[in-house]
């Protein structure tokens, strides 16, 4: 039978915006899933948050950068050059806004750092949509409201099959074996003189997880589409409502608007993300309090937090 994905864990490597701080680290977001990591930019300090959380950068196979600010850029050329010096035993593909291979390259042409294993960069030009096939995912890409090119984010697990029903098959004479196989993956085989569908055998098929990465940005349609009926929204939520006119004059969100887009989409969960340094100055239950208002299930991580998503039932 089909080996279905079971794993899908979220990890908050870096949790802060421009400014690192001891408690949240500059943008990095790791989705585990049993056949790997995808991660999410790769700001300064991802490798020691890898390292501290255990993770190991050789399961990252594909890394998505949403733009090319310094915060979620900078840890980009270390994390190459330490795989290059740990003898990296796969390829690594790279997807980013327009400009990820000239910051790359200037930073090779002035390092002149070197390269042993395979690594792809593609870059994506801002469109309405785009649509990756990675593994076992699909990602949309939509571009975001910054004052840069950004990208946002959706990852979707395709539907698990439904219970096979051993009664039901024995009743109709489906013996053990291929056929059983080929009706959980949705084909339909012939017994005899009769044809077998999936759907006589096998219940309804079970939703795949769908997780969403939008920042930076300020509140969009396009954050809510890429948000749309998932189940976990990570959205960036850099000030609080104290700091509103801030966030219109540098394209952030602020926690009520974060939760805003939530609200929309119609997402299960929030996870604010991208937090102000000034949050030191501030009660960081704040952003928390406030997008708990528009969007009650809302939770604010801190790094190395981790969020395991369950497959809903249908």
């Amino acid at each position: 039978m089909h080996n279905f994905n079971n794993l899908f864990k979220i990890v908050f490597l870096g949790t802060g915006a421009s400014i690192p701080s001891l408690k949240r680290g500059a943008p990095a977001v790791a989705l585990c899933y049993d056949n790997g990591i995808l991660l999410f930019d790769c700001g300064e300090g991802t490798q020691m948050r890898l390292a501290q959380t255990g993770l190991s950068p050789f399961k990252i196979h594909t890394i998505f950068i949403s733009h090319l600010h310094g915060d979620h850029i900078f840890g980009l050329p270390g994390f190459v050059t330490s795989q290059h010096m740990m003898n990296r035993p796969k390829p690594l593909t790279i997807y980013g806004p327009p400009g990820l291979q000239q910051f790359m390259n200037g930073v090779r042409n002035v390092t002149r750092y070197a390269l042993n294993f395979p690594m792809e960069m593609i870059e994506l030009t801002p469109r309405p949509v785009s649509e990756i096939k990675c593994d076992i995912f699909k990602v949309i890409v939509r571009s975001l409201v910054h004052n840069s090119p950004c990208l946002g984010f959706r990852v979707e697990e395709p539907p698990k099959p439904g219970t096979f029903d051993a009664q039901k098959a024995k009743e109709r004479g489906i013996p053990e074996g291929p056929e059983r196989k080929e009706l959980i993956n949705g084909r339909s085989v012939s017994i005899g003189k009769q044809i077998i569908h999936p759907d006589q055998v096998v219940g309804d098929p079970i939703p795949g997880r769908i997780a969403a990465y939008c920042t930076d940005t300020r509140p969009c349609q396009q954050a809510e589409l890429l948000a749309n009926k998932s189940d976990l929204l990570i959205h960036e939520s850099t000030f609080s409502d104290k700091f509103n006119d801030r966030a219109m004059e540098t394209s952030h969100s602020t926690a009520r608007e974060a939760a805003t887009v939530a609200l929309h989409a119609e997402t299960a969960l929030l996870a604010l993300f991208h937090s102000s340094l000034r949050l030191q100055h501030e009660n960081s239950s704040d952003l928390l309090d406030e997008a708990s208002q528009v969007f009650p299930n809302t939770v604010l991580p801190n790094d190395f937090d981790e969020l395991d998503i369950n497959r809903r039932e249908r």
